[in-house]
């Protein structure tokens, strides 16, 4: 489904694939019915171990072990017995993220890089937690609109974006994570980049997001 980039201010979407999963991601893990929206630090390092660390209110839990990570054909993939979650993403994208399964459930997790002079800098358990997660705070979130085609033809659906946003609040690499109808793109494209964040401080520091539309038609009596 592409990336499609909506940027401004001087922000620049990711460029290429991602390849090469080494190094620490800022990741947003969503899609569990109770937990909601869930925050983690994942560190992939070069001799195929995984690490999860999530904040807490003074800062972030130490690193706790999970599976071996593996990347074949473009496709990583590594697991988190904790949660019984089974985690995979497609390197060809232009950041990490994927689908994530459970016995007991199905989700979606996003991420940014952190650039390798944060990474190096991380004593993870005695770092400000928003230092690395300041909160995604929306100063415009857009609606979509309708399309009239897919009103006067019937036509329901559902779509999930996943982007990044800068120190200054903006959106950029949008990319489809589920569209159940291409008539529903453009509009749900067009919400996205209307929308915007409240920026923060910190310049180096780019923030996962994501966003699920519903298209439903009122029921006719």
């Amino acid at each position: 489904m592409g990336l499609v980039g909506v940027a401004a201010h001087g922000a620049t979407a990711p460029s290429g694939p991602v390849d090469d999963p080494v190094g620490v991601w800022n990741c947003l893990v969503y899609g569990h019915p109770r937990r909601g929206d869930e925050q983690f630090l994942f560190r992939f390092l070069p001799d195929g171990r995984a690490d999860a660390s999530a904040p807490r209110r003074d800062g972030f839990r130490i690193w706790a072990r999970l599976s071996d990570w593996t990347a074949r054909r473009s496709r990583l993939s590594f697991s988190d017995s904790r949660l019984g979650r089974e985690y995979v993403a497609d390197l060809r994208r232009s950041t990490l993220g994927g689908p994530w399964t459970s016995p007991s459930g199905a989700g979606g997790w996003w991420c940014s890089r952190l650039s390798d002079t944060v990474a190096d800098d991380i004593s993870v358990e005695r770092t400000n937690t928003n230092d690395l997660m300041p909160p995604l705070l929306s100063t415009r979130m857009a609606t979509p609109r309708y399309p009239l085609r897919a009103i006067r033809q019937a036509r329901e659906g559902r779509a999930v974006v996943c982007f990044l946003v800068d120190y200054t609040g903006v959106i950029i690499g949008p990319e489809f994570i589920e569209l159940t109808d291409e008539i529903f793109r453009a509009t749900t494209l067009s919400a996205v980049g209307r929308s915007q964040y409240y920026g923060w401080d910190k310049q180096n520091i780019v923030r996962p997001g994501c966003r699920s539309f519903i298209y439903e038609l009122d029921p006719i009596f």
